[in-house]
């Protein structure tokens, strides 16, 4: 049984979705996967929200960007430490998102965040960064995130462990999940165990046909958010003692999004 430990964050900002989503990044494989509805984005938006209230978290809501069809995925904008009071914003690597930081920046200033932004030619996306809560932050270098905008990470939250990853796939997050104390979710094959292992952490390996399952949300108390419709992947963590939420967000894995995605998490422990 892996040690599940605490919650590392207990407040999240969302966005709702723009009607412009139908023009979000992605692939088509991807899209191929659900025709656009706004109506069914909003009701998934609207599951996610409950979801994490639920679960004891506050969220805090923002207004729709239609200047940013991809703007739901919030996360991606900044990395937020509660502890110590600074947030590192993005600078995108997708350059259609650039702009898209800068209305996340005065929200996170009025609520006393000090805000150091990553300078050009570096990148940083939320969705390359793991944080964890055993003191280890995993950074991935993708074609979003450039070790110049790792280093600034670095810089800004000195007293936190940076190890770099180098991502396969979109985002770091995309097949890989941080499921609470020592315990990591990978899809199968992707990422040698040894990178998390010397730091203490059991790894999960997610069925492969399986693998967007990876990108999950850790609830705290041992509960898990899980896109839905990953029936292995439900019950191999159950297996692990997990309790799994399950939630259908077909609108969003469509635009290469995963339940991540969809929040800026204002993390304790950085």
């Amino acid at each position: 049984m892996v040690r599940m430990g605490g919650r590392i964050f207990d407040t999240v900002l969302t966005r709702r979705p723009p009607h412009s989503m139908s023009r979000c990044i992605t692939e088509p494989g991807y899209r191929g996967a659900a025709k656009f509805s706004y109506e069914e984005a909003q009701a998934q938006y609207r599951g996610y929200v409950e979801s994490l209230r639920s679960a004891g978290i506050t969220v805090n809501e923002l207004e729709p960007l239609e200047d940013y069809p991809d703007s739901v995925f919030i996360q991606d904008t900044a990395v937020v430490g509660g502890r110590s009071g600074v947030a590192v914003l993005a600078r995108f690597g997708a350059s259609p998102r650039r702009g898209e930081e800068n209305h996340v920046a005065p929200i996170l200033s009025a609520r006393g965040f000090e805000i150091i932004r990553v300078r050009p030619p570096g990148t940083l996306e939320g969705g390359d960064v793991l944080v964890t809560g055993e003191g280890v932050v995993f950074a991935g270098l993708s074609s979003r995130t450039s070790m110049d905008g790792v280093e600034t990470l670095r810089k800004a939250f000195p007293g936190v462990n940076i190890e770099t990853v180098r991502v396969k796939g979109l985002h770091l997050l995309s097949y890989l999940g941080y499921l609470g104390g020592s315990a990591i979710a990978s899809a199968e094959g992707l990422y040698d165990r040894s990178i998390f292992r010397r730091h203490g952490f059991d790894v999960i390996e997610i069925p492969w046909e399986e693998r967007e399952a990876a990108n999950l949300l850790n609830l705290g108390g041992g509960k898990v958010l899980l896109p839905a419709g990953y029936n292995q992947t439900r019950d191999l963590l159950e297996q692990h003692g997990f309790k799994v939420v399950e939630l259908g967000i077909r609108q969003f894995q469509a635009c290469m999004g995963g339940v991540t995605c969809l929040s800026l998490p204002i993390y304790k422990i950085l």
